[in-house]
């Protein structure tokens, strides 16, 4: 044990004294570290000696230049510097790209899902447009700047953001353009209007007061990322107030939703009209499980795991509509700043039209119209310039568009163009695609009874304009006036074109300036048109019409709506109407014309009942029994179509009413019988009007009403998920009998007790 205890020794001596002796950096690898260089000549490039070709890689040298490239050990930098023949030796760097084309950092997704760099690009960035973020104030961010603020509350300043939301929507709104979380409009003036107080929280006073200020203050934009539950009806008119005030309010629907999609969970604010209601969607564009789901969904916006700023110069990610909103309020601002001519209320059907469709195709609970996007195009004038030269400049009329372009396509009647086309034919001969000749024109406009007086002598064309009904002798080519003739001269029916303006249809001044009083300006929807649904008239327009007595006609192929003057107030005005498809409204798939809905938006306000009757023509196929076909509405708070009436009119089925809704045209055998023969719709009807809030059930086959039955089916009381009679009576039996035992166990087991004792 001794011996080979003294031979380890010994052999671990000798490895001691060895590496005393000679260094261990002798035996390791000597091999220096290599860097990839530039070497600038003063003329020709020299090769590299034989001495050094051996440590000297990838060499290269440039074709016309005197630069060569290679792979050096980092001792032979200092020496191929001391080179009298070598400029400069640097050492090979990284690029990075300089374009204006931009790689999207990991928190881009919902800028590039709104498609706001497309917005810059086109030079829109909403600088000039005054936003007011009404929460929990802003905090002092390095990323962002605000224009101002104002709090409700004294002693709580709008910079003192105790919370970090307020400060979150902001920076979605207008963090500056190349920091972390970029802002969707980031040179708005943006202003921070402190609702929400650290110790007292927020009531819907402080809102009013806030609201107050915005329009004390002359904000263009209000985002509201905040709700409540009950109605309040200072509230609503605080709003109403601000929207009169040219001021568009957006609102988060909720975050309420039931997973499902099921229910009608959005709060107020965003359930007023005059508000647009903002639904969340995620990365994949679909909603997301909490976004509160009703008919007042407008739009959708990016709200799941969105990036933004915190208090204390950080960064944080927030979830819900609270950060769906302030996106659709920043696309607004770029599209004021795009189109400063376009009213408050014309920039919000503008998002709405420019939206993607999301969910059932058209307007649905979850989506609303769709997802909030910026559509980059090219001006409407140009567009036209393109098909049509322009007219003379002179003729164009002074209100806010462009060039003459745009303002020639508007102020020159299509009828002149058809005249061009085909001059042997009459222009009032060619009001549609699909209608083949004057009275198929007017339609629309003149009430049935009156198409038996079609043969007697017509009166004055400007003496019977004003109820929306047209005389005959327009009816007559060769006796009505010529629809705009010449330029600078009137007629009593005018039919222009409208101009596509970034979705919307607009007319120019001097095409209402062109109809004659008492006359009828019609705004034509050709087949490249047809895909529009909404017209908007400035306040100047519909002042215009109301004071010289101008009545309205929307004309498509498939639809004709004549809007007597009387029926718009004072303020611009937005006309919708929407095909309706895939909504999953019953029987739809029955309807014999197209499903329409249809809106008026005056002053921001939806306006559902008139003071005057609009009358409303939709086309249907030649069928054998036309006299069956007559227009519904359907009728939200009941869940089903109520009748209106209607008669048959040259390929039209032609009635009146005093409110809009969705509206077709049914064969009325659908709704007479259920299959236990029980009648279940029908509106009453008197000629063509309606009579507002009455509903016949027992409507007769020949359409004529009857008594209402004194009980209903089951099928009509299991409406709204109320539980049939029959079904009733028995779960209240079930429900007496399970107590009844209940109660018999209970003394059962209380006897046996005092048994035992």
């Amino acid at each position: 044990m001794n011996k080979r205890l003294k031979r380890w020794s010994a052999i671990m001596s000798f490895v001691l004294l060895v590496n005393l002796l000679v260094p261990v950096g002798t035996f390791a690898d000597t091999e220096e570290e290599k860097v990839d260089i530039i070497v600038t000549y003063k003329d020709v490039v020299r090769e590299s000696p034989d001495s050094r070709r051996s440590v000297y890689e990838n060499e290269h040298t440039m074709k016309t230049l005197p630069i060569k490239t290679m792979t050096v050990p980092v001792s032979e930098v200092e020496r191929l510097k001391e080179d009298p023949n070598v400029v400069s030796v640097s050492l090979d760097q990284p690029l990075q790209l300089m374009s204006d084309t931009r790689e999207l950092g990991e928190h881009d997704w919902n800028n590039d899902m709104v498609k706001a760099f497309d917005a810059w690009d086109d030079g829109y960035t909403g600088k000039g447009v005054k936003v007011a973020v009404f929460d929990t104030g802003f905090d002092e961010h390095q990323d962002i700047t605000y224009a101002g603020g104002h709090s409700v509350f004294e002693g709580e300043p709008y910079t003192h953001d105790h919370h970090g939301h307020g400060t979150h929507v902001a920076g979605i709104i207008g963090a500056r353009e190349g920091t972390l979380h970029q802002g969707i409009a980031p040179d708005v003036q943006l202003y921070g209007v402190k609702v929400f107080s650290q110790e007292k929280g927020g009531n819907t006073s402080n809102l009013i007061a806030g609201i107050d200020w915005a329009i004390q203050e002359g904000m263009d934009i209000i985002n509201m990322s905040l709700g409540y539950t009950n109605e309040v009806p200072a509230v609503h008119t605080a709003i109403k107030q601000a929207v009169a005030q040219g001021i568009l309010v957006v609102a988060a629907s909720g975050n309420g939703g039931k997973a499902d999609g099921s229910g009608e969970t959005i709060e107020y604010p965003a359930k007023y009209d005059e508000v647009i209601a903002v639904a969340s969607v995620d990365k994949e564009m679909k909603r997301t499980n909490t976004s509160a789901t009703g008919v007042e969904n407008e739009l959708a916006a990016p709200g799941h795991l969105i990036g933004g700023l915190a208090p204390g110069n950080k960064y944080v990610f927030m979830s819900g509509t609270s950060q769906a909103t302030p996106h659709v309020t920043s696309l607004a601002a770029i599209l004021m700043g795009k189109h400063p001519e376009l009213s408050s209320q014309q920039i919000r059907a503008l998002l709405v039209e420019q939206s993607l469709d999301l969910g059932s195709e058209g307007h649905d609970r979850l989506y609303g119209y769709g997802l909030a996007q910026y559509v980059s195009s090219t001006p409407p004038d140009e567009e036209e310039n393109e098909e049509s030269p322009a007219e003379d400049p002179q003729e164009q009329p002074s209100d806010g568009k462009e060039n003459e372009g745009s303002e020639d396509q508007g102020s020159t009647p299509p009828d002149e163009e058809e005249n061009e086309e085909s001059p042997a034919e009459d222009p009032q001969e060619q009001p549609s695609d699909g209608k083949e000749n004057e009275g198929s024109e007017n339609q629309g406009s003149t009430p049935p009874d009156e198409e038996e007086n079609e043969e007697s002598p017509a009166e004055d064309p400007q003496e019977q304009p004003s109820d929306g009904k047209e005389n005959e002798e327009s009816k007559n080519p060769d006796s009505a006036p010529p629809t705009g003739e010449k330029e600078g001269k009137q007629a009593a029916r005018v039919q222009v074109k409208p101009v596509n303006l970034g979705g919307v249809a607009i007319v120019s001044n001097a095409d209402v300036a062109s109809v004659l009083d008492n006359g009828t300006l019609v705004v034509f929807f050709d087949s490249a048109l047809d895909d529009l649904t909404r017209l908007a008239l400035t306040a100047d327009q519909v002042k215009e019409l109301k004071d010289r007595g101008i009545n309205l006609v929307i004309a498509k192929h498939d639809l004709e709506l004549v809007i007597p003057h009387g029926v718009f107030k004072v303020g611009d005005v937005v006309i919708e109407f929407e095909r309706v498809v895939g909504k999953g409204i019953p029987f739809a798939g029955q309807a014999k014309s197209t499903v329409y809905q249809f809106k008026i938006i005056q002053n921001g306000q939806r306006v559902r009942h008139f003071d005057e009757e609009i009358e409303m023509g939709f086309r249907v196929d030649q069928e054998k029994n036309v006299n069956n076909l007559k227009i519904y509405y359907w009728n939200e708070s009941l869940n089903e179509w109520e009748k209106i009436g209607g008669n048959y009119q040259e390929g039209f089925i032609v009635a009146r009413t005093n409110h809009f809704s969705t509206y077709t045209v049914f064969d009325s055998a659908v709704f007479e019988e259920t299959k236990s023969g029980t009648p279940i719709s029908g509106g009453k009807t008197n000629g063509n009007s309606t009579t507002e809030g009455t509903t016949n059930r027992g409507t007769s086959k020949n359409g004529t009403g009857s008594e209402p039955q004194a009980e209903e089916s089951n099928e009509q009381n299991n409406k709204d998920g109320a539980l049939p009679k029959t079904a009733t009576n028995l779960y209240n039996s079930l429900a007496i009998g399970a107590l009844l035992l209940l109660i018999g166990f209970v003394l059962l087991r209380k006897s046996k007790r005092r048994i035992v004792e």
